[in-house]
């Protein structure tokens, strides 16, 4: 378990590292190309896990809004199902629920944008 303090950052983004988090307590921020993105303070909230999985460097920065204690999990993803079976697992599911919460947006965003499409033709008739 690692303690960051108010203000302080706990990934870099473009910096390459061979760990991820999970949020205990405290707020987080999201920030990418110095523009906020998301703020999270649910316990359980993983950060990092993609560069981590595909070792890539970081794609966004991660700042402590709030003093945090995040359980930061380290070495190679084989390590990780190997030694670690249950955060691997849960890593899985929160990754699938993230990409099905970003697939039903696209929808609904393609929706709306067809909508409009929609109401163009309409209007032109």
């Amino acid at each position: 378990m690692k303690k960051f303090p108010a203000g302080s950052t706990i990934i870099q983004q473009g910096t390459k590292n061979k760990d991820f988090f999970i949020l205990m307590t405290g707020k987080i921020g999201v920030y990418k190309d110095g523009h906020k993105l998301a703020e999270y303070d649910e316990p359980g909230t993983v950060v990092g896990e993609i560069s981590f999985i595909l070792g890539t460097p970081r794609s966004a920065t991660i700042l402590c809004l709030a003093d945090s204690e995040l359980l930061e999990i380290e070495g190679t993803v084989a390590d990780i199902v190997i030694h670690h079976p249950d955060i691997a697992q849960y890593v899985l599911i929160n990754l699938a629920e993230r990409l099905s919460h970003t697939t039903d947006g696209l929808v609904i965003s393609s929706n709306k944008k067809g909508f409009k499409n929609l109401q163009s033709h309409v209007t032109n008739m």
